[in-house]
């Protein structure tokens, strides 16, 4: 079965921020033969300085931001095709 995920995050500030970094892990894991992530991306607004994709420790996709300076707002837009199978279980009888 497919899944299209969409997540929205919105960060809002009482006043400007100074700048920072964000490790952005919210796409989905591929996991196994029973998980997998077709295609996923992350949308951040502002755009950030910097800006980088790898895989952590764990398997996570992660996105690498770097600010200057942020604006009183920040927003994450994370989008994904899953396709799931269900596992096939293998019982004494069989």
């Amino acid at each position: 079965m497919l899944y299209d995920i969409k997540l929205t995050m919105r960060f809002d500030y009482s006043g400007l921020a100074g700048g920072g970094r964000h490790a952005i892990r919210v796409l989905p894991q591929t996991l196994g033969a029973h998980q997998r992530m077709i295609a996923g991306h992350v949308d951040v607004d502002p755009v950030p300085r910097e800006r980088s994709e790898r895989v952590d420790f764990f398997g996570n996709p992660v996105t690498d931001c770097a600010f200057d300076a942020i604006a009183d707002e920040l927003v994450y837009t994370a989008q994904a095709r899953v396709e799931r199978t269900a596992p096939s279980y293998v019982t004494e009888d069989s």
